[in-house]
């Protein structure tokens, strides 16, 4: 795990989306029978899942309206070379991800029935489940940049530096969380993880 520096930039990239749905997805898969998925294990990650999108796409929507509201702002709407003005174009490259995250959620709100038929289809379904999720947080990105550019442009450079040290405490905290957590599918009970991790140290042990 400490190892691991694909999972490291999943936590920092992607706040472990990717991994939550790979695990869950890997959760519902049958072994030792061919391509199989277990229903009702599907179902448990399908109503998680549901429910993850439903947020995202509400907080893609609050998004949406933070950025019509920047564009409205007068400095914004008269700045300097029109739609070339560089936190215009963050704002509408946000507001676009934020209108593709709530499409696409809406799309895979509810996901089909998934049978692995190999690695590539695996990898495949993890990038269109994760897709809306990874859209919002580059709106979030694309929106802070924008706001953050007209600042510097403006030479606020109290809020400039501020967010700065924001930016690296969330990132310390995204790097030490990653480091003394292991992961754990939602899908899981939690009796059944601990007590697989218990037998794990207890076998160790011996």
């Amino acid at each position: 795990m400490w190892t691991n520096s694909s999972s490291l930039l999943n936590m920092v990239a992607f706040m472990d989306h990717p991994g939550f749905i790979r695990r869950s997805l890997a959760h519902t898969q049958i072994k030792n029978i061919g391509y199989s998925t277990d229903v009702k294990r599907w179902r448990k990650f399908s109503q998680t899942y549901t429910e993850d999108i439903q947020h995202v796409g509400l907080l893609a929507t609050v998004l949406l309206a933070a950025n019509m509201s920047f564009l409205a702002i007068q400095s914004i709407d008269s700045g300097p070379g029109g739609l070339s003005y560089l936190p215009q174009k963050f704002s509408y490259l946000s507001l676009l991800a934020a209108l593709a995250s709530i499409v696409m959620g809406l799309a895979v709100r509810s996901p089909r029935l998934f049978t692995n038929h190999g690695p590539f289809y695996s990898q495949a379904i993890i990038l269109i489940l994760g897709f809306p999720f990874e859209l919002f947080l580059y709106s979030i990105l694309f929106f802070l940049l924008a706001v953050l550019v007209h600042c510097a442009k403006h030479k606020a450079m109290v809020q400039v530096v501020c967010a700065g040290i924001l930016a690296m405490l969330m990132l310390c905290c995204l790097v030490i969380y990653w480091l003394i957590t292991e992961p754990c599918n939602d899908v899981d009970s939690l009796d059944h993880r601990f007590t697989k991790v218990t037998r794990e140290r207890k076998a160790g042990h011996h």
